[in-house]
């Protein structure tokens, strides 16, 4: 992450108990790493973490894979089996929406990939408001998330080829705004919400 938000990962490093943070360079900008490389760790502590919450993505898919090599006790990157991650999505809209933990990990997704925009048209005197959000090859949780939002407009492919959710009118963002901001659900990261506007509207002036 970046470096204005260590403290979140000493705070996770806190409650898991082991680990390691580093910090480093990336492209000119100062990172923060949090690592466990320590088999027994990733056995009794990381892995009963991801068995209670599974991710929602095909990102699963990794992770099984990963959990039964460290159960096999594969040492070396030559003994690993060969690995394409499937394409069928691993869960449906309704599976990932009846979950428990489904809201907390939204406010987590949002906050690492969601945008809030505040631009004005070229053409236009008026100024726009926008939440946007996208995943890579993420369609059925991106779906899902336009569900729980109850928004309207379709999910179509960036220019990034990930499928993007956006919405600009005002009640759409009104909504977005008051699921994430509604107790006990909130942000971590420092500024986050400040540096989502920020950031859009550099992007979107």
């Amino acid at each position: 992450m970046g470096i204005r938000d260590v403290q979140l990962l000493y705070k996770i490093k806190d409650i898991l108990g082991v680990g390691k943070i580093d910090i480093g360079q990336r492209d000119q900008t100062k990172m923060v790493l949090y690592r466990i490389r320590n088999k027994s760790h990733l056995r009794s502590i990381v892995l009963p973490i991801f068995d209670k919450y599974p991710m929602f993505s095909n990102k699963q898919y990794d992770y099984l894979m990963f959990k039964e090599s460290l159960f096999n006790e594969v040492n070396s990157s030559k003994d690993l089996p060969d690995y394409i991650r499937p394409i069928e999505p691993f869960n449906s809209i309704e599976t990932i929406l009846d979950k428990p933990y489904f809201k907390p990990w939204l406010i987590g997704f949002i906050e690492a990939e969601g945008c809030f925009s505040i631009y004005k048209p070229i053409k236009d005197n008026s100024k726009v408001a926008s939440f946007d959000t996208s995943q890579t090859n993420g369609s059925i949780l991106i779906e899902a998330i336009q569900k729980e939002f109850s928004l309207t407009p379709n999910v179509y492919q960036d220019k990034a080829n990930g499928l993007k959710l956006k919405v600009s009118s005002v009640r759409a963002v009104e909504n977005v705004v008051k699921y994430i901001t509604k107790p006990p659900l909130k942000f971590m990261r420092s500024g986050s919400l400040e540096s989502h506007l920020q950031c859009d509207q550099e992007n979107g002036l």
